[in-house]
């Protein structure tokens, strides 16, 4: 399930990204990340505890962090 949202629903988010991430306000942002936060929320159901713990598990990098990396 990990896969699927990697390839279908995170790189929506993610495209075209380093195009429009410094003119992001903190909220944009945040909405931006609820995306994933939402997606790993149902991918671990059960497992769910918090956002950060997730990330932790699936491997995965805050979207924010992801855009910024890009840029350099």
């Amino acid at each position: 399930m990990l896969s699927i949202y990697t390839l279908l629903i995170g790189c929506i988010p993610e495209y075209c990204s380093t195009d429009f991430h410094s003119s992001l306000t903190e909220e944009l942002s945040n909405k931006i990340e609820k995306i994933q936060s939402t997606s790993l929320n149902i991918v671990m159901h059960d497992n769910y505890v918090s956002y950060s713990a997730a990330l932790e598990k699936s491997g995965l990098e805050k979207l924010s962090t992801r855009r910024g990396k890009r840029l350099l």
